[in-house]
């Protein structure tokens, strides 16, 4: 598979599955809104347009919203330790010569390793192998066309809505100019909007968002009275007034998202179903208007409009006529609420959506220190041997892990350009720190500190003579005689340094890799030698899980065995680093500890199996037993 296959098929699965869980969490909140407004309580449509708001908001919350949080509820028990060791190739079962062995790791999520058996000689035809493509990269696909297809729907009534503005004529009535900035006035808006009229028959509409403009029609103009214009423009100011152009962004972006979520569309229809009967009510309580002569203002526009253009670009009085008797309706009583019954209301309302919208993850709790009782001498001298319990399966332990072992290393590379004149190591040879590992040709470089001596000394001799005829010489060629001598110390020193670094040296006791050049050969600077490693300080590098961060110290006891058991110890020692951060993909962090122990069997690169004792050598706490092996 190539890189860029591998990307897409991470990318792919990592995308549906955070949008499969954001369409969970986000539809409980879209659920619990339509339940709520199905119920006979009467709730005022602004609490109903901010349910919607919310729904979509914890949509997209949900979406950014990955990492877990913990429930320590599961009260199973930890499982005990095991000295099972872990499976092998050899412990799988038996395949045929044509299968093959498919690794996956599920941490890290890499793309399968195929682990083949060799092929024996067989008369059978080979089987014909047909690829699938995953389901997850055919549901990105599909989501990706979904997307673009609305995208595409909006970027069409954008343009449509440019092209209607431009064919409005600004309205220069000053009655009718009077009239929307008193209603202005009256809705708390402090500019009011510009005034159009068009030959179309969308509208009335509320146009714009950063030069938001009202959109009437001819026909509708001359064929209205004052009281009816005015309840017009008391509904699209409301419109403006609640900023419903711009929060209708989120349901238009939300369709492009979670298009495929069928409580998207109910929320969508109800959204704009409970936006325009909270703009009903703020027009009668603007205009002081009966309901029933709102009602037929609405009838009456209804009739002579035709349907609007999506509610991201422009929205109207008539609306849509499926939810026109549902607004009739709502208008015979408006409900009214107290403050302090929308505040609870509110808390309610964001009580649960937080709840429902946080990523729980429920945790085995963590069981109490054990407490440690020591037993008596007599006890102890009542114990056969083969019953005493040993120190390494007695010691209490705070977790237990798979890790490896490290050590310093370092790759020794050319300091100049030149050609090796020696190697003096073998492959695998240990070397003390200093030791000399490879001698370059030095010829020119002895060749130019010895003309760097003879300047110097030179110079010296010349400053000699003019410091003793101080009298018969120059200021100024004495400072010359003087800078002359610098001179040549400066140059003396690089000669030298120089000189040096034809020597590779050592810079730490350990033992040497394979050398990757040989004498006679001619290297840049920076070609590579041979690899050095440290063998005096070995370390061991294990992962241990978030809940653990705080209860493992520096300074804490760690020993380490061989994967397959406990009954072969490699050493032992302290923790020297823990991890300031936390790996998100896998929700561990990494420790460090110093060993001692065999250094035969500290072989950097090793795996090991890693306990870290309860007892913290820092602060005499005991941290609680638990286990955890990847």
């Amino acid at each position: 598979m190539s890189d860029a296959a591998a990307a897409f098929d991470h990318l792919s699965r990592h995308w549906v599955w955070l949008l499969a869980g954001a369409s969970w969490r986000g539809g409980i909140v879209l659920a619990f809104a339509w339940a709520v407004t199905l119920l006979p309580l009467r709730w005022p449509a602004r609490v109903q347009c901010w349910l919607w708001r919310v729904g979509y908001l914890s949509l997209f919350v949900t979406l950014c919203w990955t990492i877990p949080i913990d429930l320590p509820l599961d009260r199973r028990p930890v499982a005990p330790p095991t000295d099972v060791p872990p499976p092998t190739l050899a412990g799988l079962p038996d395949v045929s010569a044509r299968q093959a062995v498919v690794v996956r790791s599920v941490v890290h999520d890499a793309p399968a390793i195929s682990l083949h058996t060799p092929s024996p000689p067989s008369l059978a035809p080979p089987r014909k192998v047909i690829l699938h493509p995953p389901l997850e990269e055919i549901l990105f696909l599909a989501w990706t066309i979904m997307g673009l297809i609305q995208a595409v729907r909006l970027l069409r009534a954008s343009l449509a809505t440019k092209k209607l503005r431009r064919s409005g004529n600004p309205i220069a009535n000053a009655q009718l100019q009077a009239l929307a900035s008193e209603l202005a006035e009256r809705l708390g808006i402090k500019q009011p909007p510009l005034l159009l009229a068009s030959e179309t028959p969308n509208g009335p509409l509320l146009l714009g968002l950063r030069q938001p403009a009202i959109l009437l029609p001819f026909a509708l103009l001359g064929s209205c009275d004052e009281k009816q214009i005015r309840l017009l423009l008391a509904h699209e100011l409301a419109h403006l007034r609640r900023r419903d152009l711009l929060w209708n962004w989120l349901p238009a972006i939300g369709g492009m998202f979670f298009g495929f979520h069928p409580l998207v569309w109910i929320a969508r229809r109800q959204w704009r179903a409970a936006q325009e009967m909270a703009c009903d009510e703020a027009a009668i309580a603007a205009t002081d208007a009966p309901p029933a002569d709102y009602g037929r203002m609405l009838l009456y526009v209804a009739s002579r409009s035709t349907p609007c253009l999506p509610a991201l670009v422009g929205v109207g009085a008539a609306g849509s006529r499926r939810n026109l008797q549902r607004r009739l309706s709502a208008m015979k009583h408006f409900p009214q609420w107290s403050r302090r019954r929308l505040t609870v209301t509110g808390m309610v309302i964001t009580t649960f959506t937080l709840l429902s919208i946080a990523p729980w993850r429920v945790v085995a709790q963590q069981p109490s220190a054990p407490s440690s009782v020591t037993p008596s001498p007599s006890a102890m001298a009542g114990r056969s041997p083969a019953t005493a319990p040993s120190a390494a399966t007695t010691a209490p332990t705070a977790a237990e892990s798979m890790g490896h072992i490290i050590a310093n290393t370092v790759s020794l590379t050319a300091p100049i350009d030149g050609t090796i004149q020696e190697i003096k190591f073998d492959d695998g040879q240990s070397v003390d720190k200093g030791q000399l590992l490879v001698q370059f040709n030095d010829q020119r470089q002895k060749a130019l500190l010895a003309e760097a001596e003879v300047k110097l000394r030179g110079a010296a001799s010349k400053l000699r003579l003019f410091e003793e005829a101080v009298n018969d010489v120059s200021k100024a060629d004495l400072e010359d005689a003087k800078a002359a001598v610098e001179t040549g110390q400066a140059e003396l020193a690089v000669r030298q340094s120089d000189l040096a670094a034809c020597r590779v040296l050592a810079p730490f006791a350990g033992r040497m890799g394979i050398a990757n050049a040989s004498p006679g050969q001619t290297l840049r600077q920076g070609d590579s030698i041979a690899t050095l490693v440290e063998t005096g300080s070995p370390k061991v590098e294990f992962q241990l899980p978030e809940f653990l961060l705080g209860k493992v110290h520096r300074g804490q006891s760690v020993r380490v065995w061989l994967p397959s058991s406990r009954d072969h110890p490699m050493g032992e020692g302290t923790i020297y680093y823990i991890a300031p951060q936390v790996n998100s993909n896998s929700g561990t962090f990494t420790v460090r500890a110093n060993l001692t122990g065999d250094a035969e069997q500290l072989v950097p690169g090793r795996a090991c199996r890693v306990a870290v004792e309860a007892s913290n050598a820092e602060n005499g706490t005991t941290a609680p037993p638990s286990r955890w092996a990847p």
